[in-house]
């Protein structure tokens, strides 16, 4: 099974044995495949070093004729078709570009021996008059007033739309007049002359329409990338504003923390040394702290502590004389302090 896939080949070089019994006078030199597979560009210089003879010619052929390189196949993967050839070529693609080259040769001579033939038959056609008129306009110009010939510019020019839109009739008339005397001067005669400078004209105003708009495109082009690149612009200094409006909210939530901060540890310093201050028990300034709860500012302490202290007088003066019940044991109050903070150790 696993020599099917190559049955092709083998029964095609089968048909080549028989075909060289049958036509002993060509060569078959090989096969042209038409497959897929891998293939890559390569010089013919460097190929013709190893090629066989038989494709020695076709090679030295095509690089005559102006071809440098060829496409050489390192790898087929699958086979489309495949044909007995007798000729090396590249799949005929050199063979056929050499025998078009020369069809085209062949075709552009005949085609000016024609045009000689006609012409000479024209002549010959022609009348004794029609080759006095000739001769005597050959011996005279066609116009000798300059001023009809310019009139007969002129009128050309009108009639082909090349006066007008900036053009003024005398420089159309100037450049009209420059490209019929060039092209008297090659062999031409009066009216090709001026058909070939009307044509050349008209050509011109529409080359220069089209340069006019692709230069219009190219200033729409440079206004259209600079009115983006503004709005990417504006597009980035909008979110760097935001960016920085964020931030600086940041900032000022984070110092308001921070402030808060700062004032819950201010209120807590008062706090503390007012009862200490205060020479209440250790029950009795607990049970203030509890009932303040988180205050509000030092002068919400020192109000609060105000009440507090004149219920806590007027409820142990009916039970002692003085104030010796609220001096026998004050608060205490001990700070460690360091650098970075300090400990209160009141409540221990």
């Amino acid at each position: 099974m696993a020599d099917k896939p190559y049955e092709w080949a083998r029964a095609l070089m089968r048909n080549s044995v028989e075909y060289a019994k049958k036509f002993p006078d060509k060569d078959f030199v090989g096969l042209s495949i038409n497959a897929n597979g891998d293939a890559k560009e390569a010089a013919i210089d460097e190929i013709l070093r190893s090629a066989p003879e038989g494709a020695k010619f076709k090679l030295s052929k095509a690089l005559e004729a102006g071809i440098t390189t060829v496409r050489v196949v390192s790898k087929i993967d699958e086979a489309i078709s495949c044909d007995l050839v007798t000729e090396a070529g590249a799949g005929g693609r050199i063979i056929k570009m050499l025998e078009a080259e020369n069809m085209n040769k062949e075709e552009m001579k005949k085609e000016a021996e024609k045009e000689i033939e006609k012409k000479e038959a024209d002549k010959k056609e022609a009348s004794p008059m029609d080759e006095k008129k000739e001769a005597d306009g050959d011996a005279a110009p066609d116009h000798s007033d300059v001023a009809a010939d310019k009139a007969l510019i002129l009128d050309m020019l009108k009639k082909l739309g090349l006066i007008g839109d900036g053009v003024s009739e005398e420089a159309a008339y100037c450049q009209t007049k420059e490209a019929i005397e060039a092209a008297c001067s090659e062999g031409a005669s009066k009216e090709e002359a001026m058909e070939m400078a009307g044509k050349a004209m008209k050509m011109a105003k529409i080359m220069h329409a089209q340069k006019q708009k692709k230069e219009a495109a190219k200033v729409e082009e440079a206004k259209k990338e600079s009115d983006d690149k503004d709005a990417d612009d504006k597009k980035e200094e909008k979110k760097k504003e935001e960016t920085k409006e964020s931030e600086i909210l940041k900032l000022k939530g984070e110092n308001a923390k921070l402030k808060e901060s700062i004032g819950k540890i201010e209120m807590e310093k008062h706090l503390d040394k007012i009862l200490r201050e205060s020479g209440f028990k250790m029950e009795v300034t607990k049970a203030f702290r509890k009932a303040i709860g988180e205050p509000k500012s030092i002068k919400d302490i020192d109000e609060k502590f105000k009440v507090f202290s004149l219920g806590v007088r007027e409820s142990v003066s009916s039970e002692a004389d003085g104030y010796e019940f609220l001096g026998m044991s004050p608060e205490k109050s001990v700070m460690v302090e360091s650098d970075k903070s300090s400990v209160d150790l009141s409540d221990c």
